[in-house]
């Protein structure tokens, strides 16, 4: 938990083009207090592997038919990452719409479809 409000707090250095993440994992390893010796390249992977866990939970709720399923921190994660496009994205596009367009010559150019000639 105490992991997951750290990095909220430097979620926006985190997610700065000019900041050096391993920079801020060491800060936020820093602020872990739980009697332990915590390093930042400990905190990033702890970290990740709750995320990984939050993603299947997602993907398996989002599936008809599949009992809810959660992970540690389900519902502080998803305050955190539940509108981030690497975990609900903006839109899917399926794959037999891909063979299809591919198929039958289609592109898309400044938002519409065209096709090739």
């Amino acid at each position: 938990m105490l992991l997951l409000e750290n990095y909220e707090t430097y979620s926006d250095e985190m997610h700065s083009p000019t900041a050096k993440k391993q920079k801020v994992w060491e800060k936020i390893g820093k602020l872990q207090t739980t009697g332990y010796t915590v390093n930042g390249e400990q905190c990033k992977n702890k970290f990740k592997d709750l995320v990984n866990a939050y993603k299947k939970a997602k993907d398996h709720n989002n599936k008809s038919g599949n009992d809810p399923a959660t992970c540690p921190f389900f519902f502080e994660l998803d305050q955190l990452l539940g509108s981030k496009p690497n975990v609900t994205p903006v839109a899917v596009v399926a794959r037999t719409v891909l063979s299809m367009c591919c198929r039958l010559k289609v592109v898309m150019i400044k938002g519409g479809f065209h096709l090739r000639t």
